[in-house]
């Protein structure tokens, strides 16, 4: 499973550029961590992502990183005004 993550990797790298510090680094290893466990179903688990098989079913149809940006900044958005009106 972890040669797997890793040839993932080196051909994502091999494409990137502007890898030049931690943080650009950063970037690209969350972006890879979130593709294989949200976006990116796996033959493995019966075409679902681990997310599902975890019980995290977000419902993500069509596009499904466009899905997970917008409920990532409603999400945002929610937490803001919970806390302006705990404050």
């Amino acid at each position: 499973m972890v040669e797997r993550v890793n040839n993932t990797v080196r051909d994502r790298e091999k494409t990137f550029r502007g890898m030049d510090n931690d943080k650009s680094a950063q970037i690209m290893a969350d972006g890879i961590r979130i593709n294989y466990n949200f976006i990116r179903p796996h033959m493995g688990l019966d075409g679902r992502t681990p997310a599902q098989v975890a019980g995290l079913d977000l419902g993500l149809e069509g596009i499904r990183w466009k899905g997970l940006i917008k409920q990532a900044t409603l999400n945002r958005e929610d937490s803001r005004r919970l806390g302006r009106n705990q404050g």
